[in-house]
Protein backbone atom coordinates (compact mmCIF):
# COMPACT_ATOMS: atom_id res chain seq x y z
CA UNK A 1 0.00 0.00 0.00
CA UNK A 2 1.56 3.31 -1.10
CA UNK A 3 0.65 6.90 -0.42
CA UNK A 4 -1.22 8.75 -3.17
CA UNK A 5 -2.38 12.37 -3.20
CA UNK A 6 -6.06 12.72 -2.34
CA UNK A 7 -8.29 15.50 -1.10
CA UNK A 8 -7.90 16.69 2.47
CA UNK A 9 -10.58 15.25 4.72
CA UNK A 10 -11.89 17.08 7.81
CA UNK A 11 -12.23 14.69 10.75
CA UNK A 12 -13.99 15.29 14.07
CA UNK A 13 -12.45 12.86 16.55
CA UNK A 14 -14.42 12.43 19.81
CA UNK A 15 -12.54 10.74 22.61
CA UNK A 16 -12.52 10.25 26.38
CA UNK A 17 -9.27 12.22 26.79
CA UNK A 18 -6.47 13.83 24.82
CA UNK A 19 -3.12 15.46 25.49
CA UNK A 20 -1.75 16.43 27.98
CA UNK A 21 -3.16 13.15 29.34
CA UNK A 22 -0.87 10.29 28.35
CA UNK A 23 -2.39 6.85 27.83
CA UNK A 24 -2.72 4.21 25.15
CA UNK A 25 -5.66 5.98 23.53
CA UNK A 26 -3.94 9.36 23.17
CA UNK A 27 -0.67 7.82 21.98
CA UNK A 28 -2.48 5.69 19.39
CA UNK A 29 -4.38 8.73 18.13
CA UNK A 30 -1.20 10.78 17.88
CA UNK A 31 0.64 8.07 15.95
CA UNK A 32 -2.27 7.55 13.55
CA UNK A 33 -2.82 11.28 13.00
CA UNK A 34 0.82 12.25 12.42
CA UNK A 35 1.36 10.83 8.89
CA UNK A 36 -2.04 12.09 7.74
CA UNK A 37 -1.35 15.60 9.06
CA UNK A 38 2.16 15.74 7.64
CA UNK A 39 0.97 14.70 4.19
CA UNK A 40 -1.95 17.15 4.42
CA UNK A 41 -4.45 14.36 3.89
CA UNK A 42 -6.50 15.15 6.99
CA UNK A 43 -7.33 18.03 9.29
CA UNK A 44 -8.23 16.81 12.76
CA UNK A 45 -10.49 18.38 15.35
CA UNK A 46 -10.54 16.59 18.69
CA UNK A 47 -13.55 16.92 20.99
CA UNK A 48 -13.26 15.68 24.55
CA UNK A 49 -14.88 16.29 27.98
CA UNK A 50 -13.05 17.59 31.05
CA UNK A 51 -14.92 15.19 33.35
CA UNK A 52 -15.86 11.55 32.97
CA UNK A 53 -19.35 10.07 33.27
CA UNK A 54 -18.94 9.87 37.07
CA UNK A 55 -18.17 13.59 37.26
CA UNK A 56 -14.48 13.14 38.09
CA UNK A 57 -11.86 15.36 36.42
CA UNK A 58 -9.99 13.69 33.56
CA UNK A 59 -7.12 16.17 33.40
CA UNK A 60 -4.67 16.73 36.24
CA UNK A 61 -3.81 20.22 34.99
CA UNK A 62 -5.88 23.16 33.77
CA UNK A 63 -6.80 22.84 30.10
CA UNK A 64 -8.32 25.36 27.69
CA UNK A 65 -11.69 25.18 25.97
CA UNK A 66 -9.81 25.37 22.69
CA UNK A 67 -6.16 25.03 21.75
CA UNK A 68 -3.98 23.68 18.96
CA UNK A 69 -1.68 20.82 19.96
CA UNK A 70 0.87 19.74 17.35
CA UNK A 71 -1.39 20.87 14.53
CA UNK A 72 -4.55 19.28 15.95
CA UNK A 73 -7.49 21.53 16.90
CA UNK A 74 -8.61 20.47 20.39
CA UNK A 75 -12.08 21.44 21.68
CA UNK A 76 -13.14 20.64 25.25
CA UNK A 77 -16.48 20.67 27.05
CA UNK A 78 -17.24 20.25 30.73
CA UNK A 79 -18.99 16.86 30.80
CA UNK A 80 -19.80 14.02 28.38
CA UNK A 81 -23.43 14.99 27.79
CA UNK A 82 -22.27 18.44 26.61
CA UNK A 83 -20.73 16.69 23.62
CA UNK A 84 -24.06 16.56 21.76
CA UNK A 85 -24.35 20.34 21.57
CA UNK A 86 -20.64 20.69 20.81
CA UNK A 87 -20.93 18.26 17.88
CA UNK A 88 -23.71 20.41 16.42
CA UNK A 89 -21.72 23.63 16.88
CA UNK A 90 -18.51 22.28 15.38
CA UNK A 91 -20.24 20.68 12.40
CA UNK A 92 -22.08 23.94 11.75
CA UNK A 93 -18.96 26.08 12.07
CA UNK A 94 -16.50 23.82 10.22
CA UNK A 95 -16.82 21.58 7.12
CA UNK A 96 -16.60 18.20 8.86
CA UNK A 97 -16.53 15.16 6.54
CA UNK A 98 -16.54 12.30 9.05
CA UNK A 99 -16.93 11.75 12.80
CA UNK A 100 -14.72 9.19 14.53
CA UNK A 101 -15.58 8.23 18.12
CA UNK A 102 -13.64 6.26 20.74
CA UNK A 103 -16.60 5.03 22.80
CA UNK A 104 -20.02 3.55 21.91
CA UNK A 105 -21.72 6.27 23.98
CA UNK A 106 -20.10 8.92 21.79
CA UNK A 107 -21.49 7.22 18.68
CA UNK A 108 -24.92 7.62 20.26
CA UNK A 109 -24.20 11.33 20.86
CA UNK A 110 -23.19 11.70 17.22
CA UNK A 111 -26.46 10.08 16.19
CA UNK A 112 -28.52 12.26 18.56
CA UNK A 113 -26.80 15.43 17.35
CA UNK A 114 -28.52 14.86 14.00
CA UNK A 115 -25.67 16.39 11.97
CA UNK A 116 -25.96 13.69 9.30
CA UNK A 117 -22.26 12.86 9.14
CA UNK A 118 -20.84 9.35 8.72
CA UNK A 119 -19.76 7.86 12.06
CA UNK A 120 -16.80 5.54 12.57
CA UNK A 121 -16.76 3.76 15.95
CA UNK A 122 -13.18 3.08 17.04
CA UNK A 123 -13.07 0.38 19.74
CA UNK A 124 -9.96 -0.23 21.84
CA UNK A 125 -11.51 -3.50 22.97
CA UNK A 126 -14.93 -5.09 23.28
CA UNK A 127 -16.43 -4.43 26.70
CA UNK A 128 -18.57 -6.91 28.60
CA UNK A 129 -21.59 -4.91 29.75
CA UNK A 130 -23.29 -6.57 32.73
CA UNK A 131 -25.94 -3.85 32.71
CA UNK A 132 -28.73 -4.75 30.26
CA UNK A 133 -29.37 -1.14 29.23
CA UNK A 134 -25.67 -0.53 28.50
CA UNK A 135 -25.48 -3.77 26.55
CA UNK A 136 -28.48 -2.85 24.40
CA UNK A 137 -27.11 0.65 23.82
CA UNK A 138 -23.75 -0.81 22.76
CA UNK A 139 -25.48 -3.09 20.25
CA UNK A 140 -27.47 -0.13 18.95
CA UNK A 141 -24.34 1.98 18.44
CA UNK A 142 -22.62 -0.89 16.63
CA UNK A 143 -25.50 -0.90 14.16
CA UNK A 144 -25.83 2.86 13.61
CA UNK A 145 -22.10 3.31 12.99
CA UNK A 146 -21.08 3.33 9.34
CA UNK A 147 -17.86 1.48 10.12
CA UNK A 148 -16.22 -0.04 13.19
CA UNK A 149 -12.47 -0.09 13.84
CA UNK A 150 -11.02 -2.78 16.12
CA UNK A 151 -7.45 -3.51 17.21
CA UNK A 152 -7.41 -7.27 16.60
CA UNK A 153 -8.86 -10.04 14.47
CA UNK A 154 -10.27 -11.66 17.59
CA UNK A 155 -12.30 -8.49 18.27
CA UNK A 156 -13.71 -8.67 14.76
CA UNK A 157 -14.72 -12.29 15.33
CA UNK A 158 -16.54 -11.35 18.53
CA UNK A 159 -18.51 -8.59 16.81
CA UNK A 160 -19.45 -10.90 13.95
CA UNK A 161 -20.29 -13.99 15.99
CA UNK A 162 -21.73 -12.52 19.20
CA UNK A 163 -23.23 -9.24 18.01
CA UNK A 164 -24.18 -10.25 14.45
CA UNK A 165 -22.34 -7.32 12.88
CA UNK A 166 -21.60 -7.65 9.16
CA UNK A 167 -18.00 -8.63 8.54
CA UNK A 168 -17.42 -5.98 5.86
CA UNK A 169 -18.46 -3.27 8.31
CA UNK A 170 -15.46 -3.97 10.55
CA UNK A 171 -11.88 -2.87 9.86
CA UNK A 172 -8.92 -4.25 11.82
CA UNK A 173 -6.23 -1.62 12.42
CA UNK A 174 -3.59 -3.04 14.72
CA UNK A 175 -1.36 -0.85 16.90
CA UNK A 176 1.95 0.04 15.32
CA UNK A 177 5.45 0.58 16.61
CA UNK A 178 8.37 2.77 15.53
CA UNK A 179 11.15 0.22 14.93
CA UNK A 180 13.79 2.96 14.88
CA UNK A 181 12.73 4.37 18.24
CA UNK A 182 12.23 0.94 19.79
CA UNK A 183 15.58 -0.52 18.84
CA UNK A 184 17.93 -1.95 21.46
CA UNK A 185 20.96 -1.09 19.31
CA UNK A 186 20.22 2.62 19.77
CA UNK A 187 19.52 2.57 23.50
CA UNK A 188 21.90 2.64 26.45
CA UNK A 189 20.28 1.23 29.59
CA UNK A 190 23.16 1.79 32.00
CA UNK A 191 21.57 5.00 33.31
CA UNK A 192 18.37 3.10 34.21
CA UNK A 193 20.28 0.60 36.34
CA UNK A 194 22.24 3.41 37.97
CA UNK A 195 19.17 5.56 38.52
CA UNK A 196 17.41 2.82 40.49
CA UNK A 197 20.56 1.26 42.01
CA UNK A 198 19.92 -2.13 40.41
CA UNK A 199 22.90 -4.41 40.92
CA UNK A 200 21.12 -7.72 40.34
CA UNK A 201 22.10 -9.72 37.26
CA UNK A 202 18.58 -10.00 35.86
CA UNK A 203 15.63 -7.64 35.56
CA UNK A 204 12.12 -9.00 35.04
CA UNK A 205 9.90 -6.15 34.00
CA UNK A 206 6.63 -4.69 32.83
CA UNK A 207 5.76 -1.28 31.37
CA UNK A 208 2.15 -0.17 31.05
CA UNK A 209 -1.08 0.58 32.82
CA UNK A 210 -1.77 -0.83 36.28
CA UNK A 211 -5.27 -2.25 35.85
CA UNK A 212 -6.59 -5.41 37.46
CA UNK A 213 -7.02 -6.98 34.01
CA UNK A 214 -3.24 -6.71 33.45
CA UNK A 215 -2.69 -9.52 35.97
CA UNK A 216 0.11 -7.77 37.86
CA UNK A 217 -1.18 -9.21 41.12
CA UNK A 218 -0.21 -12.66 39.84
CA UNK A 219 3.20 -11.39 38.80
CA UNK A 220 3.84 -10.11 42.32
CA UNK A 221 2.55 -13.35 43.85
CA UNK A 222 5.05 -15.33 41.79
CA UNK A 223 8.06 -13.32 43.02
CA UNK A 224 8.70 -15.47 46.16
CA UNK A 225 8.78 -18.60 43.95
CA UNK A 226 11.27 -17.03 41.53
CA UNK A 227 13.70 -15.60 44.08
CA UNK A 228 14.04 -19.01 45.74
CA UNK A 229 15.50 -20.35 42.50
CA UNK A 230 17.16 -17.26 41.01
CA UNK A 231 18.73 -15.06 43.68
CA UNK A 232 20.11 -12.21 41.60
CA UNK A 233 16.90 -10.86 40.09
CA UNK A 234 14.94 -7.63 40.43
CA UNK A 235 11.31 -7.11 39.42
CA UNK A 236 10.76 -3.72 37.78
CA UNK A 237 7.11 -2.76 37.14
CA UNK A 238 6.78 0.62 35.44
CA UNK A 239 3.49 2.53 35.20
CA UNK A 240 0.47 3.60 37.17
CA UNK A 241 -3.28 2.98 37.33
CA UNK A 242 -6.23 1.88 39.43
CA UNK A 243 -4.45 -1.27 40.69
CA UNK A 244 -1.20 0.43 41.68
CA UNK A 245 -2.00 0.75 45.40
CA UNK A 246 -3.17 -2.87 45.59
CA UNK A 247 0.02 -4.09 43.93
CA UNK A 248 2.17 -1.87 46.17
CA UNK A 249 0.43 -3.15 49.31
CA UNK A 250 0.81 -6.74 48.11
CA UNK A 251 4.56 -6.21 47.75
CA UNK A 252 4.70 -5.04 51.37
CA UNK A 253 2.46 -7.86 52.58
CA UNK A 254 4.75 -10.46 50.99
CA UNK A 255 7.84 -8.73 52.39
CA UNK A 256 9.56 -8.43 49.00
CA UNK A 257 10.16 -4.67 48.92
CA UNK A 258 13.88 -5.27 48.29
CA UNK A 259 13.08 -7.32 45.18
CA UNK A 260 10.45 -5.10 43.54
CA UNK A 261 10.68 -1.56 42.17
CA UNK A 262 7.51 0.40 41.35
CA UNK A 263 8.67 3.75 39.93
CA UNK A 264 5.24 4.86 38.69
CA UNK A 265 4.64 6.60 35.37
CA UNK A 266 7.52 7.62 33.11
CA UNK A 267 7.65 9.85 30.03
CA UNK A 268 6.76 8.14 26.73
CA UNK A 269 10.13 9.08 25.24
CA UNK A 270 11.87 7.22 28.08
CA UNK A 271 9.91 3.98 27.62
CA UNK A 272 12.44 2.40 25.17
CA UNK A 273 15.23 2.81 27.74
CA UNK A 274 13.12 1.22 30.47
CA UNK A 275 12.19 -1.75 28.30
CA UNK A 276 15.79 -2.14 27.16
CA UNK A 277 16.94 -2.49 30.77
CA UNK A 278 14.85 -5.66 31.13
CA UNK A 279 15.94 -9.24 30.45
CA UNK A 280 12.40 -10.59 30.46
CA UNK A 281 9.22 -8.65 29.71
CA UNK A 282 6.06 -10.06 31.33
CA UNK A 283 2.44 -9.38 30.32
CA UNK A 284 0.35 -11.62 32.63
CA UNK A 285 -3.12 -10.48 31.52
CA UNK A 286 -6.19 -12.20 32.97
CA UNK A 287 -8.83 -13.60 30.63
CA UNK A 288 -11.71 -11.21 29.96
CA UNK A 289 -13.58 -9.95 26.93
CA UNK A 290 -11.38 -6.85 27.04
CA UNK A 291 -8.05 -8.72 27.05
CA UNK A 292 -9.28 -11.30 24.55
CA UNK A 293 -10.05 -8.59 22.00
CA UNK A 294 -7.15 -6.11 22.28
CA UNK A 295 -3.51 -6.30 21.21
CA UNK A 296 -1.73 -4.00 23.67
CA UNK A 297 0.81 -1.52 22.38
CA UNK A 298 3.34 -2.62 25.01
CA UNK A 299 3.73 -6.14 23.62
CA UNK A 300 4.67 -4.77 20.19
CA UNK A 301 7.13 -2.31 21.76
CA UNK A 302 8.78 -5.08 23.80
CA UNK A 303 8.99 -7.31 20.72
CA UNK A 304 10.57 -4.48 18.72
CA UNK A 305 13.15 -4.11 21.50
CA UNK A 306 14.04 -7.79 21.08
CA UNK A 307 12.94 -8.87 24.54
CA UNK A 308 12.05 -12.36 25.70
CA UNK A 309 8.34 -12.05 26.43
CA UNK A 310 6.17 -14.12 28.73
CA UNK A 311 2.45 -13.56 28.23
CA UNK A 312 -0.79 -15.33 28.95
CA UNK A 313 -3.02 -17.33 26.62
CA UNK A 314 -5.52 -14.60 25.85
CA UNK A 315 -6.45 -14.00 22.22
CA UNK A 316 -5.12 -10.44 22.18
CA UNK A 317 -1.61 -11.70 23.00
CA UNK A 318 -1.77 -15.04 21.17
CA UNK A 319 -2.45 -13.11 17.97
CA UNK A 320 1.11 -11.74 17.96
CA UNK A 321 3.08 -14.09 20.25
CA UNK A 322 3.92 -17.44 18.66
CA UNK A 323 4.33 -19.75 21.65
CA UNK A 324 7.91 -20.97 22.19
CA UNK A 325 9.08 -19.10 19.08
CA UNK A 326 9.00 -15.35 19.80
CA UNK A 327 7.61 -15.59 23.33
CA UNK A 328 6.14 -17.96 25.87
CA UNK A 329 2.42 -18.21 26.61
CA UNK A 330 1.09 -19.57 29.90
CA UNK A 331 -2.35 -19.98 31.43
CA UNK A 332 -3.87 -16.82 32.96
CA UNK A 333 -4.27 -16.46 36.74
CA UNK A 334 -1.55 -19.00 37.56
CA UNK A 335 1.36 -17.54 39.53
CA UNK A 336 3.11 -20.91 39.85
CA UNK A 337 3.17 -21.49 36.08
CA UNK A 338 4.24 -17.88 35.59
CA UNK A 339 7.09 -18.34 38.07
CA UNK A 340 8.27 -21.52 36.32
CA UNK A 341 8.28 -19.76 32.95
CA UNK A 342 10.31 -16.84 34.33
CA UNK A 343 12.81 -19.20 35.98
CA UNK A 344 13.14 -21.21 32.76
CA UNK A 345 13.87 -18.14 30.63
CA UNK A 346 16.30 -16.61 33.14
CA UNK A 347 18.29 -19.84 33.43
CA UNK A 348 18.51 -20.45 29.68
CA UNK A 349 20.39 -17.62 27.99
CA UNK A 350 20.15 -19.26 24.55
CA UNK A 351 16.35 -19.50 24.82
CA UNK A 352 16.13 -15.95 26.15
CA UNK A 353 18.19 -14.54 23.29
CA UNK A 354 16.42 -16.58 20.63
CA UNK A 355 12.97 -15.48 21.80
CA UNK A 356 14.11 -11.86 21.62
CA UNK A 357 15.67 -12.22 18.17
CA UNK A 358 12.53 -13.86 16.79
CA UNK A 359 10.31 -11.21 18.39
CA UNK A 360 12.27 -8.37 16.79
CA UNK A 361 12.28 -10.18 13.43
CA UNK A 362 8.49 -10.55 13.44
CA UNK A 363 8.01 -6.81 13.94
CA UNK A 364 10.68 -5.89 11.39
CA UNK A 365 9.31 -8.14 8.64
CA UNK A 366 5.60 -7.40 9.06
CA UNK A 367 4.42 -4.01 7.78
CA UNK A 368 1.11 -4.51 9.61
CA UNK A 369 2.89 -3.41 12.79
CA UNK A 370 3.90 0.02 11.42
CA UNK A 371 2.06 3.26 12.22
CA UNK A 372 2.52 4.39 8.63
CA UNK A 373 0.67 1.30 7.40
CA UNK A 374 -2.09 1.77 9.99
CA UNK A 375 -2.53 5.43 8.98
CA UNK A 376 -2.97 4.45 5.33
CA UNK A 377 -5.70 2.00 6.29
CA UNK A 378 -7.37 4.69 8.38
CA UNK A 379 -7.33 7.23 5.55
CA UNK A 380 -8.71 4.64 3.13
CA UNK A 381 -11.54 3.99 5.59
CA UNK A 382 -12.29 7.71 5.98
CA UNK A 383 -12.43 8.09 2.19
CA UNK A 384 -14.68 5.08 1.80
CA UNK A 385 -17.35 6.28 4.22
CA UNK A 386 -17.23 9.86 2.91
CA UNK A 387 -17.50 8.82 -0.74
CA UNK A 388 -20.28 6.37 0.03
CA UNK A 389 -22.15 9.14 1.84
CA UNK A 390 -21.90 11.53 -1.11
CA UNK A 391 -23.01 9.02 -3.74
Amino acid sequence: MVWRKFEMLKVLYITTSYFPTLNGTTLRANNLFKPLKNKKLCEFRVLTPRKNAAGKPIYKVRVEDYEIIDGVHVHRVEKPFDLIGAIRRICKQYPIDVIEVRHPRFALYGFLSNVRKPIILHLGSIECYNNLVKRLLAKFTYRISNKIIVLSRSAKEVLVNKFNIQEDKIEVIINGVDIEEFNSNRINNIDIRKKYHISERYIVGYVGKFGEWEGLRYLIKCVPYVIKEVKSVKFFLVGYGSDFDYVNNLVKKLGIEDKVILPGDVLPEDVPSYIDSMDVFVIPRISSLTTETAIPLKVLEAMAMGKAIIGTKVAGLAEVIDNNKNGILINPDDEEQLANAIIKVLRNSFLRNQLGINARRKIETNCEYRWDFASRKLYKLYSEVVNKRTQ
